[in-house]
């Protein structure tokens, strides 16, 4: 059982982040989605605001600009892991 589901302080109707991730060569640029921390989830994550996540092979941390924040991901009615298994770092 995941805790966060259950934290009343914890505004999960905005739970994700659609971010670009800097430094990316033109053939795998774009925008990706990452599942937003409970504890991240009340404010702190806003269109504009710098983040790091993993990415790539080997997960390394890079920087990324949170481009928008919102209820549902692109990915997740094709994959129901494939955001789950990221986040911000």
């Amino acid at each position: 059982m995941n805790p966060r589901l259950f934290d009343a302080d914890c505004d999960l109707r905005l739970k994700y982040a659609g971010v670009y991730v800097l430094g990316n060569p033109y053939c795998v640029d774009g925008l990706y989605d990452y599942e937003i921390p409970c504890e991240m989830g009340n404010g702190a994550v806003v269109p504009g605001s710098f983040v790091t996540v993993p990415f790539g092979i080997r997960n390394q941390t890079r920087v990324a600009l949170v481009a928008e924040v919102r209820e549902t991901s692109q990915y997740k009615e094709n994959d129901p892991d494939a955001v789950s298994r990221q986040h911000f770092a």
